[in-house]
């Protein structure tokens, strides 16, 4: 399958046969209506892509609920959450026991052979403790072997942000940082980023649709991008230069345009692919959930 999509000076491309990486913020999870529509844009788009897909979640919102329940304080830094040791079985209790498996419930539901992971299955991520952040990792390697091998099955995999560090203790890795290494290690060709904002706001609340990866370490120096965006900025940065890969932040799956969407890529990337434009393959993908 390919992907492109043409928008003014917009190009997102999926290279033939290419691997998508579709990164899902926690607040998008939050159950009602929005998810449901969110699950059947998923489960569109990777039957659209024959099951190609990596999907990677976080899920700040709820173990921020669960926190504040229990008494706890979250609080982050550049958009990083601090995970002191007393919070970590309630992270891995809420991404991997309820998020990771109310998604997969929901896929498996819509025809798709999900398989939930933590990031701990099958040495896929090691992780380094990042201690001044408490049981925070950060990605030291990635092995794509168990990946490889549920796409070779016809699974799909589903992997939520719980990690693990050399002794076997759980940590919390950062979604956008997960989903930049996973990226690199699966050798994605387009990796999308959605979350609740229709990608990267410009001073008037309005989407600025094309940024190189020069132009928004800029923009985040600046101040423009800021809060929990920053993470996702940077890890969309890294994704570009060390892999190639197109980048797209967006709130929605149906309809990428660039009112809601901002791609993040190299600017030689666009010209070396080519293919159906992306505008006209994503709105079937709704259609097609129906």
């Amino acid at each position: 399958m390919s992907i492109e999509q043409g928008y003014d000076n917009n190009d997102v491309f999926l290279q033939p046969d290419g691997l998508v990486v579709v990164k899902l913020s926690g607040s998008l999870l939050v159950e009602g209506e929005g998810r449901d529509e969110l699950i059947d844009q998923l489960a569109a788009l990777i039957e659209r892509c024959d099951g190609r897909v990596v999907v990677v979640h976080g899920g700040g919102e709820q173990i921020d609920d669960r926190l504040a329940s229990l008494g706890l304080h979250a609080f982050k830094v550049d958009g990083i959450r601090s995970t002191p040791v007393a919070h970590m079985v309630h992270v891995a209790e809420v991404l991997a026991g309820r998020l990771n498996t109310e998604l997969v419930a929901g896929l498996n539901a819509r025809g798709v052979r999900a398989i939930g992971l933590t990031l701990c299955d099958g040495k896929m991520v090691e992780a380094q403790v990042q201690e001044e952040l408490g049981r925070v990792g950060r990605v030291q390697a990635v092995d794509p072997s168990l990946i490889e091998h549920l796409f070779e099955g016809g699974f799909v995999p589903i992997a939520c942000s719980v990690g693990c560090d050399d002794a076997g203790g759980l940590v919390n890795i950062n979604a956008d940082e997960a989903t930049l290494h996973l990226a690199g290690g699966v050798g994605a060709s387009l990796v999308v980023m959605l979350t609740r904002t229709p990608g990267v706001l410009n001073d008037d609340g309005m989407t600025i649709a094309d940024i190189d990866a020069e132009t928004a370490e800029q923009l985040i120096d600046s101040g423009l991008i800021h809060s929990g965006m920053v993470a996702k900025v940077r890890a969309a940065i890294e994704i570009v230069t060390q892999t190639g890969a197109e980048v797209v932040i967006t709130n929605q799956l149906a309809d990428i345009n660039k009112h809601n969407a901002t791609v993040i890529s190299l600017a030689s990337s666009r010209q070396r692919r080519k293919a159906e434009t992306l505008r006209q393959s994503l709105p079937d993908v709704s259609a097609s959930a129906n």
